[in-house]
């Protein structure tokens, strides 16, 4: 499958309420188990909860559709998202860091899509 059309993670759409998804994000993007610190102790992407982040930005691109703001420390989780996902050369191989990279994108896409 060519890299760049290949869809990561899919979000299915669950009954997650506002507070749920707010606290999914910050245990997966500022929690001490977090897709960063996970990465950063070279334990690889945890999809599970890489795509639970994925679920509860849909739910709040519903829930802030009509907002003109957001949550200071949802701001905070989405700040610098983007270099959670860079590493040196020789953390991971090539085609970890490829994965790593469309997952990054992904999520800075949703990221775009929540607060446009």
């Amino acid at each position: 499958m060519d890299r760049i059309n290949r869809v990561f993670f899919i979000p299915k759409h669950t009954l997650m309420t506002t507070e749920e998804a707010l606290n999914v994000i910050y245990e997966g993007l500022l929690g001490e188990n977090s897709i960063q610190v996970k990465l950063r102790n070279r334990e690889g992407l945890d999809e599970e909860l890489y795509g639970a982040v994925l679920e509860a930005i849909e739910v709040l691109k519903v829930a802030y559709k009509d907002q003109d703001h957001i949550p200071k420390k949802l701001a905070l989780a989405f700040l610098d998202v983007s270099n959670y996902f860079t590493f040196g050369d020789d953390w991971y191989s090539e085609e970890e860091q490829e994965k790593f990279e469309d997952a990054s994108l992904q999520l800075v896409q949703a990221v775009d899509e929540l607060l446009s």
